[in-house]
């Protein structure tokens, strides 16, 4: 893969870095508060409006996972669905981290810092 040139516009990229351990938790929260807030709900909506005839919408990350028969205690069930909706967010996330590592324009900041705020202010 060639190296990216310079940020243009004088831009800055950082981006935070969580342990893979921490990453798979936060999806897997994300995946839970998706399931609990009534996401197969909105999902059965937007497929009276067209979802699954759509090209990318239908495809994404969870979406295209979701069923509209679900509720959120068949969702929740350990060992079912959840694991199996919050695994391919979970690759796709260790995909993009090695992506943009690779990425030299790119500083990295751990999101656990207590400065963190500041210590990304201080690289402008």
């Amino acid at each position: 893969m060639p190296r990216p040139g310079p940020a243009r516009y004088g831009a800055l990229q950082s981006a935070w870095t969580w342990t893979p351990r921490k990453l798979d938790r936060r999806v897997e929260r994300r995946v839970t508060g998706c399931s609990t807030t009534g996401w197969s709900t909105k999902v059965r909506t937007l497929e009276k409006q067209g979802l699954r005839d759509g090209r990318t919408a239908s495809r994404a990350l969870g979406t295209s996972r979701c069923r509209p028969s679900w509720t959120a205690a068949t969702a929740l069930r350990p060992g079912g669905r959840r694991e199996a909706t919050a695994r391919p967010p979970a690759g796709f996330v260790r995909r993009q981290r090695s992506w943009f590592r690779r990425d030299q324009r790119v500083t990295w900041l751990d999101a656990t810092r207590p400065d963190l705020v500041e210590a990304a202010l201080a690289l402008a």
